[in-house]
């Protein structure tokens, strides 16, 4: 199947939950015929992609053969990775045809290999962007937005508030619960202290009908880049869900080792599946989530907090919308990606949300001189 004009974007991983949401975000922000499946599983690749519409292409990758994903990237113009890979051989392959390629994984050990490719892809002059999604993600874009007006930055509080009610699968699930269980450091200063994951608290206020929140202290992948970025050694990263009740299950089973299993990906995905249905366990089908940053330190010689409130109507959702409008940028040549980048080197939150063009994300700005 041929689309001569058209900028065709493969999604790998397309069959999975976000991936399924990622093709669909394609489809809606780029030209029909843009979109095409990629899945290790040929039947299962040309099923979804009939499910969709006659323009959607279909091909088979397998993200642990070099030769799958040579064939299948041939005559795509992007990539968005939607599936955990060992090594980064899309990326490498990327490169090779000088295509840019976002992927929204947040394994630091997998980061920590693509870096590794940054000079070859400057000298290449292709984009790698990495963790391009809500949180991480869009998270960092907030960030740089409440912070661009200041003169410097003394600390900076980023909280992601999830729903119970969020349609996330056993596996992105046995992730975030597998974080709660490292130890993260509680950044004052200049000081650090080694916490528990999940058991150090601060109040974030979210707009209504959320209201205060307790959130808690875990170590996200991003908060790492942030501070490395833009020079700030008191960088937090906290998280919780809308339901106290919720919350204090997740930190009970916690404190008694339990999350220890998802160091064992079978038992962690059975037991992430248990605590998928009971956190989904009630009437209410709503998945709103919030995002906020609070950044203070100087303007104009004078102490200043700004904070930034972005809410959403679910996570995974939005992070198919933001790895969508992404690729559409780069694509449209709005922005220049080369080398290896994190979305809030390259994106403004305004243009951002100008290309997802989604009514039902709505921003928060408060600011305390």
């Amino acid at each position: 199947m041929s689309f001569p004009d058209t900028k065709r974007v493969l999604v790998v991983g397309a069959a999975g939950g976000v991936g399924r949401l990622i093709c669909k975000e394609v489809m809606r922000l780029l030209k029909p015929g843009s979109l095409v499946v990629g899945d290790y599983k040929i039947g299962r690749a040309e099923r979804f992609a009939k499910s969709l519409g006659k323009d959607v292409a279909f091909c088979h990758v397998d993200v642990r053969n070099q030769k799958s994903i040579d064939s299948a990237i041939e005559n795509v113009h992007a990539v968005i990775v939607a599936t955990l890979q060992k090594e980064p051989l899309i990326q490498i392959e990327c490169l090779s045809h000088q295509i840019p390629c976002l992927d929204i994984t947040i394994h630091q050990e997998f980061i920590s290999k693509v870096n590794e490719l940054d000079s070859q892809a400057k000298s290449k002059d292709t984009g790698l962007l990495l963790m391009a999604g809500l949180f991480p993600g869009l998270s960092g874009i907030i960030v740089k937005s409440a912070a661009e007006k200041m003169s410097s930055i003394s600390s900076i509080d980023v909280g992601l508030l999830q729903n119970t009610k969020a349609s996330v699968g056993a596996s992105g699930l046995a992730d975030m619960l597998r974080m709660f269980n490292q130890t993260a450091n509680l950044n004052m200063g200049s000081e650090k202290q080694q916490v528990p994951g999940f058991s150090a608290k601060k109040v974030m206020t979210f707009p209504e009908p959320f209201g205060d929140k307790k959130m808690r202290r875990v170590s996200f992948i991003e908060e790492k880049i942030v501070s490395k970025k833009l020079k700030v050694s008191e960088v937090n990263f906290w998280t919780a869900f809308e339901k106290e009740s919720f919350n204090l299950l997740v930190s009970a089973l916690n404190k008694t080792g339990a999350f220890k299993i998802f160091d064992q990906k079978n038992k962690g995905l059975k037991l992430a599946k248990i605590v998928n249905f009971l956190k989904k366990a009630g009437v209410s089908k709503t998945e709103t989530a919030g995002v906020m940053a609070i950044v203070s330190g100087q303007k104009d010689g004078q102490p200043y907090t700004s904070q930034i409130t972005a809410m959403v109507p679910s996570d995974y959702g939005t992070t198919a919308m933001c790895a969508a409008a992404m690729t559409r940028l780069i694509l449209d040549g709005n922005v220049v990606v080369k080398g290896v980048k994190y979305p809030f080197e390259v994106f403004s939150l305004d243009q951002l949300l100008d290309t997802i063009d989604c009514e039902d994300i709505n921003l928060y700005s408060r600011h305390v001189a």
